[in-house]
């Protein structure tokens, strides 16, 4: 997510819900939801955010019918395949009911008991700690698998509507921002509201495949994260029995639900591919070839609403995002997607969702992108590692350009700042509220972290003694930033693992420079982590510390 357009999230309302509405097939099988609930804890604030650690979510599989243009409500039916990582007897996900009607749960295709968990919220929070409580009839097994099929009806929302949040999480519509002819509906996941249309544990740690059916208007189009499975982007896989166009997309590279988009409605759009080859030079990093001779070939769109009269416009202006791919994965790792689409949202944000990209201020494209190498391809451990996706991605917007023009502009919309003894804030445990200052700079997770990797940089070339040089600190910086990735690609990660991966690899590209510098570059990096991160003294590299004290929003 960008900066900028963060900062034009207005407040949060407050929302507060009943308590408890049940279902249960059989009362006398039914679990006690206080005993089994993984949120209802006194022992932790911060539940609301955390992940259900006793299971890891393989696959989601979405099958969702839209009948009409007018229709209130959709239709879901969600398969998700669960792996148990301890002896259960129960399953609990995240699951906000005022956005969803649940109708029936089954484990393994049998019937089985369930509840619908929540409690008013806490102080200063817009979630209500809604948990589906699945009774699995039994002890099942650690590692074993489980398939657990969720119908439910779940309600569009008119962005605004019920004053909940920014009044868009779940699955809302436009029709406000949008002429009749440009209905539609789309998804507002970020940072956790995946919760608000589908049952998940919704938590950034959390990495499983996803795939999605749709049963939409003939004159309606979907779109969603994935390859298109069969069929084209104009007609799908063609109408099913009720008339209605079916789409049916994939996910094959594993994504945190927060992550995964849809979008249903009436778009125009522009198309072709970005082909690149390995680079033979400096120069080659970011340059386009010939596609019928290219290495990779990424298909490559742009969907405007219908009425749109910029379609021409805008796709030249999103022409630079096809050279920072290229850049990108010719210096850190190849991009790990089937695909790269942008969409013209209606929200108040830039989102980067997986391989379909969200778009408010183009010029943040860059941003989003690069989140597809720091934040979708490694994923952080918990919410009080943010500073690592946000940090990377404000940095490698203006560093592109760096390639480009030889400026660095991060440092047009993150001013110099004084660090002093604050070192950055790892305190904030809640993305929604990391304004810590009315000022960009003030902005936690994206320019204080962008401008410690600077420094980061800058200590490094210090060492290697290329200090003199702009273009070799920034190789240098990126061959870092290679190893990091390639260390942890498809992973999570925590701040204490980062870090020491990324002292590791400085290290050797360092010495790799200069043999002798082992001890100068020590001093430096000693250096920079002191100034910027203060854990205290009981936490140390390499011991397994998940996070710096006092954010515990992984614990349960």
């Amino acid at each position: 997510m960008s900066p900028m357009t963060l900062l034009k999230m207005f407040p949060l309302v407050s929302l507060f819900c009943s308590s408890c509405q049940t279902h249960r097939g059989d009362p006398k099988n039914a679990s006690n939801p206080e005993q089994n609930n993984f949120f209802w804890s006194s022992e932790s604030n911060y539940l609301s955010i955390a992940e259900n650690s006793s299971i890891d979510v393989l696959s989601y599989s979405i099958d969702l019918t839209y009948a009409g243009e007018n229709a209130p409500t959709v239709d879901v039916i969600a398969e998700l395949k669960i792996k148990l990582r301890e002896n259960s007897s129960n399953i609990q996900l995240h699951c906000e009911k005022s956005f969803m009607t649940i109708k029936h749960v089954n484990v393994d295709s049998q019937t089985v008991d369930y509840t619908v968990l929540s409690k008013p919220q806490k102080p200063d929070s817009h979630l209500t700690d809604g948990t589906l409580n699945v009774n699995l009839n039994g002890i099942r097994m650690k590692d074993s698998v489980v398939t657990l099929t969720i119908a439910y009806a779940l309600d569009i929302w008119k962005a605004g509507e019920k004053g909940i949040g920014f009044g868009m999480q779940g699955l809302h519509s436009h029709d406000a921002q949008f002429t009749a002819s440009d209905r539609r509906l789309q998804v507002w996941n970020w940072p956790y509201y995946a919760r608000f249309w589908l049952p998940s544990n919704d938590h950034p740690s959390q990495r499983g495949r996803f795939s999605f059916v749709f049963h939409i208007p003939p004159t309606m189009t979907a779109l969603a994260s994935g390859h298109l499975v069969e069929g084209d982007e104009t007609s799908g896989s063609g109408l099913d029995s009720n008339g209605l166009k079916v789409f049916k997309w994939e996910e094959s590279t594993p994504i945190t639900p927060y992550l995964a988009n849809m979008i249903i409605g009436k778009f125009i759009h522009k198309s072709d591919l970005i082909c690149f080859n390995e680079p033979k030079s400096e120069s080659d990093l970011d340059k386009m070839v010939d596609c019928k001779a290219a290495e990779h070939k990424i298909p490559f769109a742009f969907y405007a609403p219908a009425s749109s009269t910029k379609l021409e416009s805008s796709w030249q202006e999103l022409q630079k995002v096809k050279g920072a791919l290229a850049f990108f994965s010719n210096t850190m790792g190849m991009y790990d997607f089937e695909k790269l689409y942008l969409e013209e949202g209606g929200d108040v944000a830039t989102l980067e969702y997986a391989s379909l990209i969200r778009i408010l201020e183009f010029r943040m494209a860059v941003h989003e992108l690069a989140h597809h190498w720091w934040g979708n391809g490694v994923q952080i451990q918990n919410w009080g590692d943010l500073w690592i996706n946000e940090g990377l991605a404000t940095y490698l917007q203006g560093l592109y350009d760096e390639f480009l023009s030889g400026k660095n502009s991060f440092r047009d919309w993150c001013p110099p700042i004084d660090f002093g003894k604050e070192g950055l804030n790892f305190d904030t445990f809640d993305p929604l509220f990391i304004l810590d200052n009315k000022r960009l700079e003030g902005l936690t997770v994206y320019c204080r972290s962008a401008s410690a990797f600077e420094e980061l940089r800058n200590h490094a070339a210090k060492a290697a003694r290329v200090e003199n040089s702009p273009r070799a600190s920034m190789l240098l910086f990126l061959r870092i930033l290679h190893t990091v990735y390639q260390t942890h690609r498809l992973t999570s990660v925590s701040t204490i693992t980062f870090l020491k991966t990324l002292e590791e690899a400085s290290l050797k590209e360092v010495l790799a420079l200069q043999p002798s510098s082992g001890g100068a570059f020590s001093s430096e990096y000693s250096q920079w982590r002191g100034k910027f991160f203060k854990f205290g003294p009981e936490v140390e590299l390499g011991k397994g510390n998940s996070l710096p004290p006092g954010d515990h929003s992984g614990e349960l």
